[in-house]
């Protein structure tokens, strides 16, 4: 990983950041930082500086689209000013305000002249990164989140930049988890989605409910009821997410533990289809058998991890 860097001050601004390039190790794990720093503008000050590089700086009458799988947080510390998206009107920012850049999405934002602003940033790039921004915020609405009550916020950002201005290029993995987690803090902050995407974020939930009740029947009527939909419009959007039903979904993860038992440890067959609630040893045979191709017994028989095979029986 490659950096360039400054601190730059005059009577109305103070600029402090720094670039990254990520090598071909980090782009392979999915999520590395891009850019991080701190920034006052006064009151009048020149928005955005002229000090970045041509990449970052625009023109507030023409925006920009961040690229390369890149996202950002802009985090506005004190003072105000706007941001604006392609499908919208301008949106207030505000100190507290929380605003969730993604890639390729035209966008313009500015601190009030009369004000100014103090700002902090991060960009992360990467799959991880997107698959995670895209399941905590599955609407294409802007994303601008308000943590002005949330001193744990301010301390768990500031402390994050600090790290990663200071800190050596000898660390790039375990500062873009870090700065994942911050993503997912502010997921569980964001206000509930509404339409779909509040259908989405309830499925999610079921998902995970569905996931600690393997060994039990589950009324999915009463699941759909308990997150607020009716059941076909749960089977529905459940589907659309998972590509399952449901009951498939729910043996799909049945049969996932049943192999993972097998492989991993001496339980017997019986045992193992009791466990994971089977009306019988007959039925689940017969159903992992057609989910897999074998029958339990064999298919321990060919994936069983041994001793001395590096892992577990």
């Amino acid at each position: 990983m490659t950096r360039l860097c400054g601190i730059w001050y005059n009577g109305r601004t103070m600029h402090k950041f720094q670039y990254y390039t990520p090598d071909v190790p980090q782009k392979r794990l999915g999520a590395y930082i891009t850019v991080a720093g701190m920034e006052d503008f006064g009151k009048g000050a020149q928005f955005p500086s002229p000090l970045h590089k041509s990449y970052y700086f625009f023109k507030s009458d023409k925006g920009r689209r961040l690229e390369g799988g890149e996202h950002q947080l802009l985090y506005i510390r004190s003072g105000k000013g706007v941001t604006q998206f392609e499908r919208g009107g301008k949106i207030p920012l505000k100190a507290g305000s929380v605003n969730i850049l993604r890639p390729g999405e035209w966008h313009r934002h500015s601190p009030d002249r009369a004000t100014g602003w103090s700002e902090a940033y991060i960009g992360i790039g990467g799959e991880v990164v997107e698959r995670v921004v895209k399941e905590l915020f599955p609407s294409d609405a802007p994303i601008v989140i308000d943590m002005e009550h949330d001193i744990g916020f301010d301390n768990a950002m500031m402390s994050l930049i600090d790290e990663i201005l200071t800190s050596n290029a000898e660390k790039p993995y375990s500062l873009a988890m870090k700065t994942l987690s911050l993503i997912v803090s502010l997921g569980d902050a964001a206000p509930a989605p509404s339409g779909k995407a509040m259908h989405y974020s309830a499925i999610r939930k079921a998902s995970i409910y569905i996931g600690h009740h393997l060994s039990e029947p589950l009324d999915f009527k009463s699941i759909a009821a308990r997150f607020g939909m009716t059941y076909s419009l749960f089977r529905l959007r459940f589907r659309e997410m998972t590509g399952m039903a449901p009951l498939a979904y729910h043996l799909s993860l049945r049969i996932r533990r049943a192999k993972r038992l097998l492989e991993t440890t001496d339980m017997s067959v019986t045992e193992i289809s009791e466990t994971l609630g089977f009306a019988s040893l007959i039925y689940f045979s017969r159903f992992f058998h057609k989910e897999t191709g074998f029958y339990p017994r064999a298919y321990r028989e060919r994936n069983a991890v041994r001793p001395g095979s590096g892992d577990y029986y």
